[in-house]
C-alpha cells in the first residue's frame, strides 16, 4: 500500500480531505490568492495568471 507524499519540494498541490489545492510553481501563491492557475498536472507544474503576465512582459521587451 502506497502512501501519497505530501512533502514534495515544489509544493504545487496538497491533498487534504480529497480536495486538491494548487500553488504556483513560480511564486508559491495558492489558487485561493489568483484569478486563474493553470496545471500540468502530469508533472505537478501550475503557473498562475499573475507570473504569465510577468513572463509576456519580459518576452516582450
Amino acid at each position: 500500500m502506497s502512501k501519497k507524499s505530501t512533502n514534495n519540494k515544489n509544493k504545487t498541490e496538497r491533498d487534504d480531505n480529497n480536495k486538491k489545492e494548487y500553488f504556483c510553481s513560480f511564486c508559491g501563491k495558492s489558487q485561493h490568492r489568483v484569478k486563474k492557475i493553470i496545471a500540468y498536472q502530469k508533472d505537478n507544474i501550475c503557473i498562475c495568471d499573475e507570473c504569465i503576465i510577468l513572463c509576456y512582459d519580459i518576452i516582450s521587451q
